[in-house]
Order: C-alpha cells, then sequence, then structure tokens
C-alpha cells in the first residue's frame, strides 16, 4: 500500500507540484516508515501518534519502485 501511494503522489508531483507525502502513525509502525525513508518529526510528549513525512524530490528510497 505503501508503494502504491507514494507512486500516486509522485505523479501528483510532477503534475501539480506536490513535494511531501505526509502521515499521521501509530508509534509501534514508526520503523514500518522509516524503511520507506520517511522522516519523523519530533513528536509532543504525551502524542498518541507521531507525524511524519516523505520528501518526493528525493524520488528514490530502499523499499519503493516506481
Amino acid at each position: 500500500m505503501v508503494d502504491w501511494v507514494l507512486s500516486k503522489a509522485s505523479s501528483f508531483a510532477d503534475e501539480v507540484g506536490c513535494r511531501f507525502v505526509i502521515l499521521d502513525s501509530e508509534r509501534d509502525r514508526v520503523q514500518l516508515y522509516k524503511r520507506y525513508d520517511f522522516e519523523l518529526i519530533p513528536p509532543e510528549a504525551n502524542a498518541r501518534t507521531c507525524m511524519m513525512f516523505f520528501d518526493l524530490g528525493i524520488r528514490a528510497s530502499p523499499g519503493w519502485t516506481t
């Protein structure tokens, strides 16, 4: 599913100028998204979830193929 989303976002980036994919991850899923090169935005102290982003300007990551 992550592969599909990043592929679609990459297409949109070419068409309308998107730069980032942003998500709100459960804390126990952060490592999953890091494998796709999402970067963690430092969470608030008691936050249940963590915000993360993927830079479409990079366009390549270990788990992602277009």
